[in-house]
Parts: C-alpha cells; sequence; structure tokens
C-alpha cells in the first residue's frame, strides 16, 4: 500500500506530507535491505554510528556507487549490510556485558 501511494504521489507530482521516521540503527538495516531487494535502494551503506547512551540518533554514511550490473551492485549491498549489523549486534553484546560488571 505504501508503495502504491509513493508511485501516485511522484506520479502526480501532489505534495504528500510524511514528517516521522522511527528506526534503531538494526531496523534501519532491515529497511535499507528490503528496500535494495526490491531495486529501490541505489546506495552502498560504508558506516553505521549507533546511538550514544541515553541518546537518540545514530548516523549512516552510505554511497552511490558507479556499479551499473543490477547483480553486482546487490551483491555489494548485502555484503556491506551484512557486515554492518555483525557490527552492530557486537556492539550490542559488549554494552550487555558492560552494564552487567
Amino acid at each position: 500500500m505504501a508503495y502504491k501511494q509513493a508511485s501516485e504521489t511522484f506520479t502526480s507530482g501532489r505534495y504528500q506530507s510524511c514528517h516521522c521516521w522511527v528506526f534503531t540503527p538494526l531496523s534501519f538495516l532491515d529497511a535499507v535491505e528490503a528496500a535494495a531487494r526490491l531495486g529501490l535502494f541505489p546506495f552502498v551503506l560504508n558506516q553505521i554510528a549507533a546511538a550514544e547512551p541515553g541518546g537518540f540518533e545514530f548516523y549512516v554514511s552510505m554511497r552511490r556507487d558507479a556499479e551499473s550490473d543490477p547483480q553486482a551492485l546487490r551483491g555489494m549491498q548485502e555484503g556491506a549490510i551484512a557486515h554492518l549489523r555483525e557490527v552492530l549486534k557486537r556492539q550490542q553484546r559488549t554494552a550487555r556485558l558492560l552494564a552487567t560488571s
């Protein structure tokens, strides 16, 4: 439904109000992965920085790669997402260990 509405809005050129996105770093990776699988995300992620303790913002660095082959781009995206997911999970494990010591 959201994709259909976004396509209709894009085609018509009308303004569509959209104000809030709520993600955790891991849920952001899930959304990017889904968009990449649909061929709707032309970027490759470089880095993701989790929120500081008590914070609410995280930062993502991405690039628009010059790769023109969709399969090759998808492979690069998958590799980057898998790597960054592991980095975030490792950070979570470390944070839990530190919090319990």
